[in-house]
C-alpha cells in the first residue's frame, strides 16, 4: 500500500497544526504524530497487516516480511515495538518517544548499514553515550542528554542465553 502525494499533503498540513510554535528541545513536545514512521515505511513497500479499522496497527517490511513494526495503544508498557519476526532481536519505544526518533531507527531498517559503519556501540560513544560491554557481549548504553533519557541494551532474551541477544 504505497502513500499517494494528496495523503502525504495531507499528513503534512494536519502535523504542521500540531505543535504551533517551535519546541526545545523537541522531547518537551511530546511524541509527535506516528504517521511520520508508518507513511514512509508505506511508502517503502512496507505492508499494512492489521485489520481494518483495528486500533492496533501493524506492518511487515517488504524483504519477506523479516521485520515488523506494531504500534499498540493498548499495550501497559511500551505501545512501540519494532522487531524480526525470528526474533533475533526487537526494539521498544514508550510512549513518550518522538517519531522523528523512531523514524531515525526504522529509516537504518530502510536502508540498511552503510559501507564501513561500526558497530552501533561505537557510534554511541562517539555521540557522547555512556556505553558500558561486558566480556560475554551483553551491555547498555545512556544518552548523554539528560532531558532525553534513552537507554540501550544488548542482553540475552532466551533463558538468559548467551547465544540469543536482543
Amino acid at each position: 500500500m504505497a502513500v499517494s502525494p494528496a495523503q502525504r499533503a495531507s499528513y503534512a498540513e494536519d502535523h504542521a497544526t500540531k505543535i504551533p510554535f517551535e519546541t526545545t528541545p523537541r522531547p518537551l513536545a511530546g511524541p509527535g504524530d506516528p504517521r511520520h514512521v508508518t507513511h514512509a515505511l508505506l511508502a517503502a513497500g512496507w505492508t499494512l497487516t492489521s485489520a481494518p479499522g483495528d486500533l492496533r496497527i501493524a506492518l511487515a517490511g517488504p524483504d519477506e516480511a523479516r521485520h515488523q513494526l506494531v504500534i499498540d495503544p493498548f499495550a501497559s508498557g511500551s505501545p512501540w515495538r519494532i522487531q524480526s519476526v525470528d526474533w533475533t532481536w526487537n526494539a521498544s519505544f514508550d510512549r513518550m518517544v518522538p517519531a522523528e526518533i523512531i523514524a531515525g531507527f526504522t529509516d537504518g531498517l530502510l536502508h540498511g548499514p552503510r559501507r564501513g559503519d561500526r558497530s552501533p556501540w561505537e557510534h554511541m560513544q562517539k555521540a557522547g553515550w555512556a556505553v558500558e560491554r561486558q566480556p560475554d557481549g551483553t551491555g547498555q548504553a545512556r544518552s548523554p542528554a539528560p532531558e532525553l533519557p534513552i537507554r540501550a541494551e544488548l542482553r540475552p532474551i532466551f533463558n538468559d542465553s548467551s547465544d540469543h541477544l536482543a
